[in-house]
């Protein structure tokens, strides 16, 4: 792609009954099916709202949106099964005050072992209690007293989802909110999780717009340590309110049965269980809306505040060796928000709101920096908003997408992953914890095709890139 054919790329647009379905993103990226389920959406629902495909949009086994998605609705409803199964999963970006030349033979390797001793991925042995749990659900990153303002403002949403008192809140969370899911919160503070979640030492490789580099600080050779963490299990919504209504495996009877009793106790009657295409809307004003509006800013607040008690872990580690870190910023892209007069709902889509939407000085000129991500061992960019956002509801992919599911990858091994590192010289610490194969970066898109699509489409600039040196993985 030449730069005048970027300049006047378009989303692609989908009829749907009564709005559209808008793909950011060229049809050779994405299957069919993710248009079909983004119609069914808009049209079961009637939305009047445009239907928002990011330029990572994949469909994903066991979610029914695909990922990459943006749906807004009016003040007065929301749609559960449009919101990401894994509410406040986002990324945070810490910088250090050294470089990499400054690092001497070996640094890197000793402080990666102790993030390997020290973090843990399933459980963390120091857990809360239920008032502790409590806390962190209605007060977010506020329950920390010692946390600066400076640092607060660079948290999407200030770190408290229910700052906004765009609805009433339902607080009383022991009293309905999914008992299994409460339950592991007490040992879920503080820990990375498996799967696509990491963290990771860059350098900056190259300025690309040295005039936003030079308004945030960030210069060549800088290290920052990137980290894409969420909350846990507490906020896995797919086990609750949008639950697979189905009995083919008999194994899951009980689980069922415990989803039936838990749909009983939420809405008051089985009349959504009852309804298998997951697509029912909830007014905000009802018991259920407040609720469910609750948990997912509950949930959002437990993965902000889970980040911050990584970073201070992480800060402690690099101190011992005489590094500073401080937050550069962190974003959610799972999340149920009120913004512009309307209800948004993320899944894998991180907040890029415009620079006049920002209220924090430090990004009323060029917006806040996003993370793009992208595969295992391959270079990522730090952005800043375009005007495109305005169309995705302040939205931008979270990374480049999967060309094959997580789950059908069978033809990589860890050997082949080992191999993919040695030759983009990255070293890889990785606790066994899940089959890090599926995550070989030939199973995603081409990132400098996506980039160059996230940039031709107006939804971001890049000022800087990224170049990865080690990562540590569950």
């Amino acid at each position: 792609m030449n730069q005048l054919v970027l300049e006047k790329l378009q989303p692609l647009e989908y009829e749907a009954r009564t709005t559209k379905v808008r793909i950011f993103l060229e049809e050779d990226l994405f299957a069919r099916e993710v248009v079909d389920r983004l119609q069914v959406i808009a049209d079961h629902n009637r939305l009047v709202h445009p239907v928002v495909g990011l330029p990572d949009i994949h469909y994903k086994i066991g979610n029914f949106i695909p990922t990459g998605t943006a749906v807004a609705t009016g003040p007065d409803r929301i749609l559960p099964c449009a919101v990401g199964n894994g509410t406040g999963c986002g990324f945070s970006a810490i910088r250090l005050d050294k470089r990499k030349d400054d690092l001497a033979a070996g640094d890197v390797h000793e402080i990666f072992t102790r993030f390997m001793e020290r973090i843990p991925i399933r459980k963390n042995a120091r857990s809360l209690s239920a008032s502790e749990v409590d806390t962190a659900l209605a007060e977010g990153t506020d329950s920390v007293a010692s946390l600066d303002e400076a640092t607060r403002a660079r948290i999407d949403f200030h770190g408290n989802m229910f700052r906004d008192r765009d609805v009433a809140a339902d607080l009383d969370f022991r009293s309905w909110f999914p008992r299994e899911n409460y339950a592991k919160a007490a040992d879920e503070m503080g820990i990375l999780a498996a799967g696509n979640h990491f963290i990771e030492l860059v350098e900056v490789l190259s300025i690309v717009d040295r005039e936003v580099a030079d308004w945030f600080g960030v210069r060549k050779g800088d290290l920052l340590l990137t980290m894409h963490a969420d909350g846990n299990q507490l906020a896995n919504i797919g086990k609750t309110f949008t639950p697979y209504k189905t009995f083919r495996n008999w194994a899951r009877t009980r689980q069922e049965l415990a989803k039936l009793a838990f749909h009983l106790r939420f809405y008051g009657h089985p009349f959504h269980y009852g309804r298998q295409d997951e697509l029912f809307t909830l007014p905000t004003d009802s018991r259920a809306g407040r609720r469910f509006i609750s948990f997912c800013k509950a949930s959002a607040n437990f993965g902000f505040l889970n980040r911050l008690r990584l970073r201070d872990t992480l800060a402690e580690i690099l101190s011992e060796r005489a590094i500073g870190a401080e937050l550069f910023f962190d974003s959610i892209h799972d999340a149920l928000s009120f913004e512009e007069g309307l209800w948004v709902h993320r899944t894998g889509a991180s907040v890029a709101r415009p620079a006049d939407q920002q209220t924090s000085p430090l990004y009323r000129r060029y917006g806040k920096p996003v993370l793009l991500p992208c595969a295992l061992g391959l270079n990522s960019f730090l952005m800043v908003p375009g005007d495109g956002v305005r169309e995705t509801y302040g939205s931008v992919n979270h990374g480049t997408g999967r060309i094959i599911d997580r789950t059908k990858v069978n033809r990589f091994t860890k050997e082949d992953i080992d191999r993919s590192m040695a030759e983009n010289r990255v070293a890889l610490y990785s606790k066994g914890t899940f089959n890090i194969a599926r995550e070989h970066n030939s199973t995603f898109k081409d990132p400098q095709r996506v980039r160059s699509l996230v940039e031709g489409l107006g939804l971001a600039k890049v000022f800087a890139e990224l170049k990865p040196l080690a990562v540590m993985k569950g």
